[in-house]
């Protein structure tokens, strides 16, 4: 019940990214998306800690997904690039259905995975480093505009349906003697300049991390 419950919050989230992207509140309606990543990766963690996933459990996480990391960020992006409603259409169009694809095969195969890498790049990636790089287009002149978004959001639906390994990072604990003072650091920068740690982190996972899967096979 307790991982249910985490995860329609995570539909929630999704579902007031949607709202808030309608009304012109794109930095809510991004950090929004990015919130429910966080709540997606906890009731994973919840699931695995007290033994209490199931098949409920697993069909209702990716349908939040889909609307989380899949249907608001492409409200998002779409609602930013009114000017050019075509092109916006079909490229979001293609991330939508990738990510789609990718829920559906990662439901289909898990059970025969292994639980140290996904194959392809999982929705909740693909749905923050679009969520946190919108965020920091609004915030910070970095050079980045609305074209870019849906550049962005092409690439990202190539790797969700590729065959490029991601690391689960599921073996790792966080608060391992060793890893503290590192953890501790990220706490800080996240505390000082949290967009930007947060867009930087999925820079790093999405387009460097397959790097260490690459090693472990």
């Amino acid at each position: 019940m307790l991982c249910n419950i985490i995860t329609l919050t995570n539909l929630f989230c999704g579902i007031i990214s949607i709202s808030s992207a309608i009304n012109g509140q794109y930095a809510l309606a991004a950090w929004m998306i990015l919130v429910a990543v966080g709540l997606d990766m906890l009731d994973g963690k919840v699931a695995r800690a007290f033994g209490i996933g199931s098949i409920l459990g697993k069909n209702l996480d990716s349908l939040s997904d889909l609307v989380s990391f899949g249907v608001a960020p492409f409200v998002l992006v779409y609602v930013l690039n009114l000017q050019i409603p075509g092109l916006a259409l079909v490229l979001l169009s293609a991330y939508l259905l990738c990510g789609a694809w990718r829920l559906a095969k990662f439901n289909t195969l898990a059970e025969n995975q292994p639980k140290t890498f996904f194959e392809g790049l999982p929705i909740t990636g693909a749905g923050g480093i679009t969520a946190s790089t919108a965020l920091v287009s609004q915030k910070i002149n970095l050079g980045f505009d609305e074209i870019a978004l849906l550049i962005l959001a092409a690439i990202l639906a190539i790797m969700m349906v590729s065959k490029i390994k991601y690391p689960t990072f599921k073996q790792i604990k966080i608060f391992k003697k060793g890893y503290i003072p590192g953890f501790i650091v990220i706490l800080i920068c996240l505390v000082i300049m949290p967009a930007v740690i947060i867009w930087l982190g999925f820079i790093i996972y999405v387009f460097f991390s397959p790097l260490l899967s690459a090693r472990q096979t």
